[in-house]
């Protein structure tokens, strides 16, 4: 029998926009979201209650603090089997993240294409 609830996807990204319309694209494409503006309240997020129910996350590289690709290890640490999507501006990011199982992707990502990308990592 499917699991009846949505998705759950976690939005990380310093770019307050970013955030509004990433969150508003997925929850009108049927996906819970939750977000975050930094690695560590993403990291604290996974590591609370709510973490397990998170079903993939959507990540920017460039973030105060807790850079991309040191998230991404944090959460391989917490979470070694939840898909993360990576999403950047910066082309010559993808080699930071060789060897840590993510999907890599470069700005910018038409919201049909985000959607699509994350119901494939969540079937």
């Amino acid at each position: 029998m499917p699991d009846p609830r949505p998705k759950h996807v976690l939005l990380i990204d310093d770019d307050p926009l970013q955030l509004i319309v990433r969150e508003q694209v997925l929850r009108e494409a049927g996906f819970a979201t939750s977000t975050a503006a930094t690695g560590e309240a993403a990291v604290a997020a996974l590591r609370a209650g709510e973490g397990a129910s998170i079903d993939a996350v959507v990540t920017d590289h460039m973030l105060p603090g807790l850079g991309g690709a040191e998230l991404v290890r944090a959460i391989r640490a917490a979470r070694p089997q939840v898909p993360v999507l990576v999403v950047t501006g910066l082309v010559d990011a993808a080699p930071d993240y060789h060897g840590l199982n993510v999907e890599f992707r470069t700005k910018p990502f038409p919201a049909l294409e985000l959607i699509a990308t994350l119901r494939t990592l969540t079937a």
